[in-house]
Order: structure tokens, then sequence, then C-alpha cells
């Protein structure tokens, strides 16, 4: 079987795929908080980088069932809106450019004033004014897209030495927990997760990281996160994001010809 170039984390011609996403919280009193969507994936070789397409998002559970909330229904048809995104990626995985952020920005915004039309309150309008500072510029717009756990976790190389990980609203919302990444020895695409940084309320904090890639050309095929926190409190949360690609919706060609 050919192996992957140690340079290089993509050797793939094109790649068509769907992705499904779990992330579940799971709180100090036990109740646990879910989310699912998928995500269909595109991409192809140009030169010496990647063009990926993440064609849409759909799907979208709240602890099993679609969006019931009036925020959380606005909150899914605004983030949908962002779709498709084009990102030109690097041989190792790293965001570039955006070349459609126009696009995106504007999708957005028509999209954020019709819903606000349909829905004025003050609450939704300060969301709305504090999200589009997000999309005043490109490079603005690549620096925020890692808070998606799937853009985060995807396009990642874990093989190398120095990988950080940032779980925003984690463990609770408007907080940001900070870690890196270590191989562990002798286990196989298995990952411990360590604080980046002491924090002030943090007791201990911690997780694991499994990630199996098509090992002909690089993609991820499963990737799953478990992190756990403890705070000063002696309160427990814990954090779990799987990603799956789909065995029937996989597709990736490495030539010409096949």
């Amino acid at each position: 079987m050919f192996i992957l170039q140690n340079n290089i984390m993509y050797q793939f011609r094109t790649l068509t795929s769907l992705y499904s996403v779990a992330v579940t919280y799971r709180l100090p009193d036990y109740t646990e908080q879910r989310y699912d969507s998928k995500i269909v994936v595109k991409a192809q070789r140009k030169k010496e980088k990647y063009l990926f397409t993440l064609e849409e998002r759909f799907g979208i559970q709240l602890n099993n069932e679609a969006p019931q909330k009036v925020m959380d229904r606005l909150m899914t048809q605004l983030g949908n809106s962002l779709y498709p995104i084009e990102l030109y990626v690097s041989e190792r995985g790293e965001l570039l450019a955006v070349p459609n952020f126009e696009q995106i920005k504007n999708v957005w915004l028509k999209t954020a004033k019709e819903l606000l039309r349909q829905n004025k309150t003050l609450e939704f309008k300060n969301y709305l004014e504090a999200a589009q500072m997000n999309l005043s510029d490109e490079q603005k717009f690549l620096k925020v897209l890692p808070k998606d756990n799937f853009i985060q976790l995807f396009f990642k190389d874990y093989a190398e030495n120095k990988v950080e990980l940032a779980f925003v609203n984690f463990p609770f919302q408007n907080r940001k927990t900070n870690y890196y990444v270590r191989k562990i020895p002798n286990i196989h695409n298995s990952y411990a997760l360590f604080p980046a940084f002491k924090e002030a309320g943090i007791q201990e904090t911690g997780g694991k990281l499994f990630c199996r890639k098509n090992r002909t050309c690089g993609e991820p095929f499963t990737i799953e996160a478990n992190i756990h926190l403890i705070t000063s409190d002696a309160d427990l949360y814990q954090k779990r994001v799987l990603i799956e690609a789909g065995e029937n919706e996989h597709k990736v060609k490495t030539g010409i010809f096949f």
C-alpha cells in the first residue's frame, strides 16, 4: 500500500464525502445536551494546495429533535446561510484563504436582515451586530472559523509536534479552554490533550483524541475528542465531539483515471 509522504498531509486529487457531527455536553448535574448535524465536503487539488468546499450543513438537531426555541431556529438559519464555504488549504491542513468570502458575507447579511425583520427583539439585534464583526474582512473570518468544532478538528495535522485546540463555550457560555495535543506512545491514532496554560477557577482538565485517517490519501475518516474539566468548586463538565465519514458517501480519487 502507498504511504503518505512525511512532509504532507493530503495526497488525493478529488474528494467527495458526507460527514456526521455529534457534540455532547455533560453538565455537573449529569444532564446532557446534544448537537447533531451533517456536512457535505468536496475537495480538489490545486497545484500546491487544496480547495475544500463545505457545500452545505443540514440535519441539525438539538437533543435529538429539530430546534424548537425561536433563538435556536434563528441561529440555525444564520449558520446555514454561511454555506457553501470555500477554503484554500495547504498540504499540511492549514487554512489559507476563503475565496468566496464576499459571497458568504453578502448572503449572511441578507439573511440576517430578513430574520431581524421577522424577529425584532433587542437580544437578536445585539447578537447580529456582534456577529457581523466577524465578517468585516476575510482574515477575521478565517480566524473565527476554527471556533466551529468540525473545522477545527478536521483541518489539523496531528503528526505535528505543536498542535493546539481551543474549545469555545466550554465549560460554559463565553468561556474558552485551550489544549495542546501530544501523541500517546505505542497507541495507534491516539493523542492526549493537556491544558495549554493554567487558568483561574480550574482544578483539573484534559482529555483524549482519536483520529483515523485514510492511510493512502490523508483525509480523516473518524475524529473523536473527549475532554473533561473540573472547576475549583469541584463541578465536572465533559464534552465529546465525534466526526465520522459516511461509508457509502465517501469517495476519493488519487490519479487521472482512478
